[in-house]
């Protein structure tokens, strides 16, 4: 029973000291000075609602520390109850005694749909989820810049490079035709942004043109390619925003984005590496069979190729193959044979197909007369909607002899 009470002294004792050994969190005190708008905002079509205003203020700390503080931003529509995060600011090094100015531009980032919005605008110390200080804004008229401009924008893709045809192009070309409804000229900069419509938060900017000049609603295109490196995109769906700026201007005149429309919604994406196969001779599986060599001079009259070619994927692709030929005489490569179709599924055995050499029960596969023969191997990768084949993989050589130097002779010749 003594050691018990000893113990328990003791753990009461260390717990004790633990806790006053910890730093006391200070809460110092902070207030939101002197809130009121910074501009008029940005109303083009003078309807009331802007696209754009900046708020301005002054934070200010009692205590005499310096801190480091972060500004939150939450909005609402003004006849809804719960607030929505709309930005965060970091604003390092505010110093006791003295106000700090924030400036803080609302409606653009993220743009807000038509309507009558309340924000909560909330000051933090960083790394504390304890807000220090707060104020509210009501009854502040927004809406996006496509109902507020005389801009609009035409979207559409073009030149899908698909090298696999399952949907998911590794590039294409973005389309875009901006239209201003007064005929007059305008030098303007545009903007492409991009984000994975699943995964991520935030647009990341892959195209800034120079500024350029278009006319009123005359087609003024311009075409961006997408998807080319470093740019790739990986598997999956993407959406995009542009963004068009007037030369001379500090704001956006245009926003377009994939709520206004679908062509900047869900668009299907891969890199280089997922958008097809890479096809590779198994060596292993890959040998003369069936050599028939009657007088046993070296030199066969017939034989069969076991070949069994791999790609990368557990999927099924269709091909072909032709075996082109070349004597010691012979300049070039010719065209000996082709295969009929056949399926490739991974990287098993059970796809080999067998191909004749100077076969002697196939009557229109050619025959060659003594001598050593260079052969090489080439695969096309058999196309959807009748397309014609496309060569994939060619080879001449294994392991620096299999396919060269090859010695055959007519089945005459062969005695």
């Amino acid at each position: 029973m003594k050691i018990k009470i000893v113990f328990t002294i003791v753990f009461i004792g260390l717990f004790l000291i633990s806790n006053s050994c910890k730093k006391e969190e200070i809460d110092y005190t902070y207030e939101i000075l002197d809130l009121q708008w910074a501009d008029n905002g940005l109303d083009f079509d003078q309807d009331g609602y802007l696209t754009s205003r900046t708020i301005k203020f002054y934070v200010s700390l009692l205590e005499d520390v310096q801190r480091d503080i972060v500004i939150r931003v939450y909005y609402k529509l003004s006849e809804t109850k719960e607030y929505i995060f709309y930005s965060s600011t970091d604003k390092p090094g505010i110093v006791g005694g003295e106000d700090m100015p924030v400036f803080l531009e609302l409606g653009l980032n993220p743009e807000l749909s038509e309507g009558m919005y309340s924000f909560l605008i909330e000051v933090y110390e960083k790394d504390s989820d304890r807000a220090e200080a707060s104020v509210e804004i009501e009854s502040a008229p927004f809406e996006r810049l496509v109902g507020d401009q005389n801009y609009d924008l035409i979207v559409w893709w073009t030149n899908h490079y698909d090298y696999d045809y399952d949907g998911f192009p590794r590039s294409a070309d973005l389309n875009l035709d901006i239209n201003i409804t007064n005929n007059v000229d305008k030098e303007i900069r545009v903007e492409v942004l991009y984000k994975n419509a699943i995964t991520d938060d935030k647009y990341t900017s892959y195209f800034k043109s120079e500024y350029y000049q278009i006319t009123g609603e005359h087609k003024d295109s311009l075409t961006i390619p997408t998807g080319i490196y470093p740019d790739t995109l990986g598997h999956g769906a993407y959406n995009f925003k542009v963004i068009v700026t007037e030369k001379r201007g500090f704001s956006p005149v245009l926003i377009f984005d994939s709520e206004l429309s679908n062509d900047l919604k869900l668009i299907p994406f891969e890199t280089n590496l997922d958008d097809g196969y890479e096809y590779k001779l198994n060596t292993a599986n890959t040998e003369w069979k069936y050599i028939i060599d009657n007088d046993e001079d070296g030199y066969s009259q017939s034989r069969i190729l076991r070949l069994d070619m791999d790609i990368d994927k557990l999927e099924t692709v269709d091909v072909l193959a032709k075996i082109f030929r070349k004597g010691v005489d012979d300049e070039d490569y010719l065209v000996m044979d082709s295969t009929d179709i056949f399926s490739i599924y991974g990287s098993g055995i059970n796809d080999t197909i067998w191909v004749p050499f100077s076969n002697l029960i196939i009557e229109d596969t050619l025959k060659m007369a003594h001598g050593e023969w260079n052969f090489m191997l080439v695969i096309f990768e058999v196309l959807p909607d009748g397309l014609e084949p496309e060569m994939r993989f060619a080879t001449d050589s294994i392991d620096g002899n299999f396919f060269m130097n090859q010695k055959f002779e007519l089945s005459s010749e062969d005695i």
